[in-house]
């Protein structure tokens, strides 16, 4: 009895199966019945729809995201790499310089031997050994070095140099600002 009102009593009757076997599946009808009339309700017990695939599902979503971070992180820490493999491979994005001999233009400052000390020794090493070595056999640039790749002719006219500017066209890589000396 849940509450008795005028002489009248309100019932709850409850029906609980401790241990539910496929066999107790089905239909199920409560008749109550009194000097008012009679009530009927009729409940249906059916299988709980499993979610399938649980399991394979967060699996394959965990790979998804563990192989999105290993391409981010690749991404991150090779991005030159990367790049100068597209270029090579697949073509370059650069569209200005289609015409170009050269990456980079490497300018630096010559002196005679009469005046060298250690740090000019040190920015000529620099400029003639350790930066051709990185750029060019490490990351695949092409250089522009004066001594090294000027071929000397018997007259050098500002038309010349003007020709010659054609090698040089393009972006340059942001590693090192160029520019040209006109002599």
């Amino acid at each position: 009895t849940i509450r008795e009102h005028l002489g009248e009593q309100e019932v709850s009757i409850s029906l609980t199966i401790d241990s539910l076997e496929e066999s107790d599946l089905g239909n199920y009808s409560c008749y109550v019945e009194n000097s008012n009339g009679r009530r009927q309700a009729n409940v249906q017990l059916i299988k709980k729809a499993e979610l399938m695939y649980t399991v394979e599902l967060a699996g394959g979503l965990g790979a998804i995201l563990l192989l999105l971070i290993c391409l981010v992180t690749l991404y991150k820490c090779y991005r030159i790499e990367l790049m100068l493999f597209y270029r090579n491979h697949f073509g370059s994005e650069d569209i200005d310089g289609e015409n170009k001999d050269y990456d980079a233009y490497l300018s630096y400052t010559k002196v005679d031997p009469d005046q060298w000390s250690q740090e000019t020794r040190e920015e000529e090493r620099f400029a003639l050994e350790i930066l051709p070595d990185v750029l060019e056999k490490h990351y695949g640039y092409k250089l522009f070095i004066p001594d090294r790749d000027l071929i000397p002719t018997g007259s050098f006219t500002n038309d010349h140099f003007q020709d010659d500017t054609r090698l040089l066209r393009g972006t340059f890589p942001q590693i090192f600002p160029t520019h040209v000396n006109k002599h």
